[in-house]
């Protein structure tokens, strides 16, 4: 299990912010999952996760993937399958679901094979994702770190970064037959 602290110390490292073998003070840390919980925010709000389907439910609901619930006061089901024509069937890989309520959003993806939860996340949660490529996901981090800080990252880290993004965009568009580039 990678935990979001994993995370955030690969990229303060690949960053180059925090040095090998030293972990990261407090401060940085804090710092480091800020940027993490924004990083997985953008992925439902603009990013490779969308777009979602917007839903207005005032009765219990069983959400379908890639909706956008907006509820309040009731309750809303993550199912573990979905009907397909007559077929019951898995969650697609990388499906999402966002419930909006008075009291802020919930972010969920499918992830080989799990539903992860991605907001309100702290240090010692599991990182969503890493499951996927916990390098990449920390270069990704990296390179929001840089920018923040001006630092400059090896190109390498770079590329590994946004091949990371990218691959959860292309992966997310063939699986429902959007176009490559949506």
């Amino acid at each position: 299990m990678t935990t979001c602290r994993d995370i955030v110390t690969l990229a303060l490292r690949q960053a180059r912010i925090v040095g090998i073998g030293r972990t990261p003070r407090a401060s940085e840390a804090a710092e480091g999952m800020e940027a993490l919980q924004a990083l997985y925010d953008s992925m439902f709000s603009d990013g490779p996760l969308g777009p979602f389907t917007d839903v207005y439910k005032t009765e219990d609901y069983t959400a379908e993937e890639n909706e956008r619930v907006i509820a309040d006061n009731i309750t809303v089901t993550i199912p573990d399958t979905f009907d397909d024509e007559g077929e019951t069937r898995a969650p697609k890989d990388l499906s999402a679901i966002v419930v909006l309520t008075s009291t802020g959003a919930n972010n969920y993806v499918f992830s080989l094979g799990e539903w992860q939860v991605c907001n309100n996340l702290s240090l010692d949660d599991t990182a969503p994702l890493a499951n996927r490529d916990k390098y990449g996901l920390a270069a990704l981090l990296a390179v929001q770190f840089a920018e923040m800080f001006g630092a400059t990252l090896p190109p390498e880290t770079t590329r590994r970064a946004y091949k990371f993004k990218g691959r959860i965009a292309h992966k997310f568009s063939t699986d429902r037959g959007l176009p490559e580039y949506y």
